[in-house]
């Protein structure tokens, strides 16, 4: 069971940063890579199988196997994607009070999406800030 509590930040970047680093700590950990071993917990946490999750992050599950079998750390590009999305995820997360909750609007389509389940657009850096300014809007008592 996932606790509101846990910082998806903190988890990708394996104890590096957490929601609240400032963005040259990021850009400094982002530099070095997060550790592979970390997406794991990710997947578990959000219910994601690794093919999906891969495509997320703009890179495929043989990649990240391989990562893994060479003890390799994620590349500054994944490592970016990667902490853009937890960041993605604190905050649906915390908007929808749980997991199931926030997978359920991810993946039911919107008009804010041209009728689109929102998750067809996480892969991108503009799908990502379109989905994150629908949820602030929800915030601010927009509807969805």
């Amino acid at each position: 069971m996932y606790d509101n509590e846990v910082d998806l930040v903190e988890i990708v970047s394996g104890g590096l940063l957490n929601k609240l680093s400032s963005p040259f700590d990021e850009v400094e950990a982002v530099r070095k890579g997060f550790p592979v071993n970390r997406i794991k917990r990710l997947e578990s946490i959000m219910r994601w199988d690794r093919k999906a999750f891969a495509k997320f992050i703009r890179t495929t599950p043989k990649t990240l196997e391989r990562y893994a079998r060479d003890n390799k750390h994620l590349s500054p590009q994944v490592s970016e994607n990667t902490l853009d999305v937890a960041r993605l995820m604190n905050l649906g997360i915390a908007y929808f009070e749980s997991v199931e909750r926030w997978n359920l609007w991810l993946n039911t389509p919107h008009v804010q999406f041209n009728n689109s389940a929102p998750v067809s657009v996480l892969e991108s850096a503009s799908g990502r800030a379109l989905i994150k300014r629908i949820v602030l809007g929800l915030e601010h008592g927009f509807v969805a």
